[in-house]
């Protein structure tokens, strides 16, 4: 978004300043401010060595701290809407941003948010293309005891569900022409670790999503929990006890963002006992549909294909799809031998997952 957008989207504001102009230096233009953006206090200051008009092309110095009760007053400022902060914790937390240098080759910058469960830092530099367009690289770390809050600071909506698990490790940060670019070699949840990248595009009613991710381990049942209502140890304790969790699907975020995904599991846990290998699968969602095409895996000593979808119904969820697996009967059974063709194809219409399974019907 350009500069004079952002400006026109800020909360009201009650901000003091002092501007000092060739104290420092000669030709030299500083200001310091403190005062209140929303529900945030704002502290800080500038130093521009050629004065305000040559802010890209002189060397400079700003500083900012944003301190308030609702870390969501916070997360505001840096542009997220109702549809991100819906749901999320109430506490205190703390940002600041400092940049150093001649921004229109590129400053130095250094980003930083904290509240209990989050902090995220980032080291990189920040270039003023043109006085509206920005350009930003930067590397950093985040650890977030709710992955939701860490999906949101990078403008990303999610399902409740997702709120269950952490999120922490090594990230990067590229943002150009509008399209903005998140990677990791290494991020944790829980013991699971997921590598690869997701490209955003922001519009004025939506975002556009398109990720390339692989992880070592999943299970069918975490990842229909990220898809639902479930939060905290309720969330925990269905996923250990059912394939198909209880909870009410969610699919409110995908209204907000549409695209695609590339996802490959090394191991991906089907149902007890049952393990697939080198899962590949293509996702795409939005307008409040998640459809998986064509995923392939190993499993049972053969061959496993599934495609399913998911979208909101009058009364609740449909899930349609079918699965085919050419299985070696001993790896079911060890009291089997020989090989056997399984498909089916059904549907069901729910709340839930496990609903939805109880009124599935079709052939096969």
């Amino acid at each position: 978004d350009s500069l004079d957008k952002q400006l026109t989207a800020l909360p009201s504001a009650r901000v003091a300043g002092l501007v000092m102009i060739g104290k420092r230096q000669p030709g030299a233009a500083d200001v310091t401010f403190d005062g209140l953006i929303g529900g945030a206090r704002v502290t800080g200051e500038g130093l521009f060595d050629s004065g305000f008009t040559a802010w890209r092309t002189a060397p400079a110095r700003m500083t900012a701290t944003l301190k308030s009760d609702d870390l969501g007053e916070i997360l505001k400022l840096a542009g997220a809407g109702p549809q991100l902060l819906g749901g999320l914790k109430s506490r205190p937390g703390e940002a600041s941003l400092a940049i150093s240098g001649l921004l229109a080759q590129g400053a130095k910058s250094l980003a930083e948010v904290s509240a209990e469960g989050l902090s995220a830092t980032l080291r990189g530099t920040l270039m003023a293309q043109d006085n509206q367009t920005f350009a930003y690289d930067a590397q950093g770390d985040v650890d977030a005891q709710d992955a939701r809050e860490a999906l949101v600071l990078a403008g990303i909506v999610a399902p409740a569900g997702v709120t269950r698990d952490t999120l922490a490790g090594p990230i990067a940060v590229s943002t150009k022409d509008g399209v903005t670019t998140f990677s990791s070699r290494g991020l944790k949840s829980a013991s699971t670790v997921i590598k690869g990248s997701i490209k955003l595009m922001r519009s004025q009613d939506a975002s556009h999503m398109d990720a390339d991710l692989e992880t070592d381990r999943a299970s069918v049942a975490g990842l229909l929990s990220w898809v639902s209502e479930a939060t905290g140890a309720a969330a925990a304790e269905d996923v250990e006890e059912n394939i198909w969790p209880s909870a009410q699907l969610d699919l409110q975020p995908f209204a907000h963002t549409r695209g695609k995904m590339r996802l490959k599991i090394a191991r991906l846990e089907l149902a007890d006992g049952l393990v697939a290998q080198d899962a590949v699968a293509g996702i795409e969602f939005g307008d409040g549909r998640v459809a998986v095409g064509n995923l392939k895996a190993r499993a049972a000593g053969g061959d496993l294909t599934m495609a399913a979808a998911i979208e909101k119904a009058p009364g609740g969820f449909t899930l349609s799809g079918n699965v085919a697996l050419d299985a070696d009967l001993a790896a079911l059974n060890a009291h089997a031998s020989g090989r056997a063709q399984l498909h089916f194809e059904g549907s069901g219409r729910a709340l839930s997952p496990a609903k939805i399974i109880d009124a599935l019907t079709g052939k096969g």
